[in-house]
C-alpha cells in the first residue's frame, strides 16, 4: 500500500496513536498511504475494530496500554519508524489528495533535516457557527532520537526541537478534521478525560499557565463556566505579558462568560483588557465589536470591525477562525448599514472582495446590499460570479430580480417572480427574506408563515427570522378580531433599513477553538 518511491528518495512515516477510532480510521489511512512508506498505528486499548482495520490496512500496528500520557502513547510510535521524516495524523485526519502529493512533493525535493514544519489543522463550522477553525501544529519532522514529545495532556514538540536547535517553518498545506470534532457528546468525553489527564499533570508540574488553560477549557466543554473563568483569571495572573498562553486565557475567559445573561459589562472590561495586551488581534477586534453593537454603540462598534478588518492579525498556533478577516469586512459593512452608511458598507465590501475575490460570503452581502437599492444590473454581475454550482441557481437568479423590485415596493411582479423561485426549490436565505416581506406587504399572511417555517429549518437561530416570526404572530387574529401588524413591510423594504443578515444582532465569533486533541 506505501507510495511509489524511488531508492534515493526520503522515506516518510505517518504515525498515529487511537483507541477505539473504528469510524474513522478507514480515511484516515486511505490518506495516509497515499504518500507514506510506512503507516504506524498505536494501539491504547481499543475495544472496537480498530486494531483489525490497522491489520487490514498493512500498517505496523503497536499495542500499548494507556498510560495517561499521550506523549509516551506518540514517543511509543516513534520508536517504531523507519522513514527519514515522521508525518503525525490522528484518527479522523485527512489530507486532501492534491495537497498530499504537493506535501509529498517537498518532502523528497526540499524538506530540510535542521527543520520541523507546522501544518495548518482545519476543523468544519459546527451546525449554526459562523465558521470553521484553524490552527498550525508541528506535524513533520526529521526521524531523529533527541526529538520527543513531553506532556500529559496538550503533548508537544517544542522542548526538545528548541534543544535540538531545529527551526520550525510553516507549510501551507492542511489536514482536515471531520463533523466528528463538532459531537457535543465527544467533545464532553474529551474534556472529562482531559480533567482526569490535568489533575496528574498538575501534580507532576504545578499550575502552569498552559495547564490553567487547558483544565479551562475542559470545564468550560463539561458545562462548568464559572469554575472555568477561575482558571483563566489564575492563567492571566501567572502568564508572562504577551505570551500565547494569554492570549488563549483571554480566549477562554470571554467565552466562559457567555453562559451569564449579566455578563456584558465584564466581557467588555475583559476584552478592553486584553485588547490592551494584543492591539490587533482580529478576533478580540471582532468580539469587542460584537459587544458594543449589541449596547447600541454602533459608531464604536465600526471602529473595531474596521481596525480588524485593515490591521488585524491572529496567531496561527492558536485555534482562530480561518476567514476572520472576511468576517471582520462582514460587520464593518453591516454596522455601516445601521449607520446610514450604506456607500462606506459598500466600499468595504468591494475592499475586501478585491484582497480576495473567491470570498463567497463578501460577494453575497455585495449582492443584499445592491438588492437593497435595486441596483439589479450590479446585483446580477456579482451573482455570475457565485460558483457555477451553487443550488437552484437559475431559481436565485430569479430571486434577486423578485427582491429589487421588492425593494422598490413594486409588489405584485415582485411576488411573481419570488414565488416561481421558491417553488423551483430555491430556499437561500435572500429569497425567504424577500418573499416573506413580499407576501406581508399584500397581507398573505398565511403563506408567509410556512415561508418562515422553511426559513427556520435552515436558520433556527436567525435573528432576523425571529423578528420576521414575532411580527407575523402579531398579525394573527386577537380576541376582537383585530389583524394588525405591527411590523410595516413597506417601511421595511425602504433604502434606510431594508432588512440584510444579522443587522439586529452581530454574528457571535467563537475565539474557543473546538478541538483540543
Amino acid at each position: 500500500m506505501s507510495a511509489p518511491h524511488s531508492s534515493d528518495r526520503p522515506r516518510l512515516t505517518v504515525a498515529l496513536i487511537v483507541r477505539d477510532a473504528e469510524p474513522l480510521l478507514p480515511e484516515t489511512l486511505d490518506s495516509a498511504w497515499q504518500i507514506a512508506d510506512q503507516v504506524i498505528v498505536c494501539d491504547t486499548g481499543s475495544t472496537d475494530g480498530s486494531r483489525e482495520i490497522a491489520r487490514r490496512y498493512g500498517v505496523t500496528l503497536i499495542e500499548r496500554s494507556w498510560n495517561n500520557s499521550f506523549a509516551e502513547a506518540r514517543n511509543a510510535a516513534w520508536e517504531a519508524a523507519t522513514g527519514d521524516w515522521i508525518l503525525w495524523l490522528d484518527a479522523g485526519e485527512r489530507i486532501a489528495r492534491d495537497e498530499a502529493q504537493s506535501l509529498r512533493s517537498f518532502i523528497d525535493s526540499q524538506a530540510n533535516h535542521h527543520h520541523a514544519y507546522m501544518l495548518v489543522v482545519v476543523v468544519p463550522s459546527a451546525p449554526n457557527n459562523i465558521s470553521g477553525e484553524q490552527v498550525a501544529r508541528i506535524r513533520l519532522v526529521p526521524n531523529r532520537k533527541d526529538i520527543r514529545f513531553v506532556g500529559r495532556v496538550r503533548e508537544t514538540l517544542k522542548p526538545s526541537l528548541t534543544q535540538s536547535g531545529l527551526v520550525v517553518d510553516g507549510l501551507p498545506w492542511r489536514i482536515l478534521r471531520t463533523e466528528h470534532d463538532n459531537d457535543p457528546q465527544i467533545k464532553w468525553k474529551k474534556a472529562v478525560r482531559d480533567l482526569h489527564l490535568l489533575d496528574k499533570a498538575t501534580a507532576e508540574v504545578g499550575q502552569t499557565p498552559e495547564l490553567l488553560v487547558a483544565l479551562g477549557e475542559a470545564m468550560t466543554v463539561v458545562g462548568d463556566p464559572a469554575g472555568a473563568a477561575a482558571c483563566f483569571r489564575k492563567a492571566l495572573q501567572t502568564s508572562d505579558r504577551g505570551c500565547s498562553a494569554q492570549r488563549e486565557a483571554y480566549y477562554g475567559l470571554l467565552t466562559a462568560l457567555d453562559g451569564d445573561a449579566n455578563a456584558r459589562q465584564q466581557q467588555m472590561a475583559v476584552c478592553l483588557e486584553a485588547i490592551e495586551r494584543f492591539p490587533l488581534d482580529s478576533q478580540l477586534l471582532c468580539a469587542m465589536g460584537g459587544y458594543l453593537q449589541a449596547e447600541g454603540r454602533i459608531e464604536l462598534a465600526a471602529r473595531a470591525y474596521q481596525t480588524a478588518f485593515e490591521h488585524g492579525q491572529i496567531d496561527p498556533e492558536i485555534w482562530h477562525v480561518p476567514d476572520i478577516g472576511e468576517i471582520a469586512a462582514t460587520c464593518l459593512s453591516l454596522a455601516q448599514q445601521l449607520l446610514n452608511n450604506d456607500e462606506g458598507a459598500r466600499r468595504a465590501l468591494e475592499q475586501a472582495i478585491a484582497r480576495n475575490p473567491s470570498a463567497m460570503r463578501l460577494r453575497r452581502h455585495l449582492i443584499d446590499l445592491h438588492v437593497k437599492h435595486d441596483r439589479r444590473k450590479e446585483a446580477l454581475a456579482e451573482f455570475d460570479l457565485l460558483p457555477a454550482e451553487i443550488p437552484h441557481r437559475e431559481a436565485l437568479r430569479s430571486a434577486i430580480r423578485g427582491a429589487c423590485l421588492a425593494s422598490r415596493q413594486n409588489w405584485a411582479p415582485a411576488l411573481a417572480y419570488l414565488q416561481t423561485a421558491y417553488r423551483a426549490g430555491c430556499r437561500d436565505v435572500l429569497c425567504l427574506r424577500w418573499l416573506t416581506i413580499t407576501l406581508l406587504a399584500t397581507n398573505d399572511n398565511t403563506t408567509a408563515i410556512e415561508v418562515l417555517n422553511a426559513w427556520q429549518a435552515i436558520e433556527p437561530r436567525s435573528g432576523e427570522l425571529q423578528q420576521f416570526l414575532a411580527a407575523v404572530q402579531d398579525a394573527l387574529p386577537t380576541p376582537d378580531g383585530d389583524r394588525r401588524l405591527r411590523l410595516d413591510a413597506a417601511v421595511i423594504a425602504g433604502q434606510n433599513v431594508a432588512p440584510a443578515p444579522n443587522l439586529a444582532s452581530p454574528p457571535t465569533i467563537n475565539i474557543y477553538g473546538p478541538a483540543r486533541v
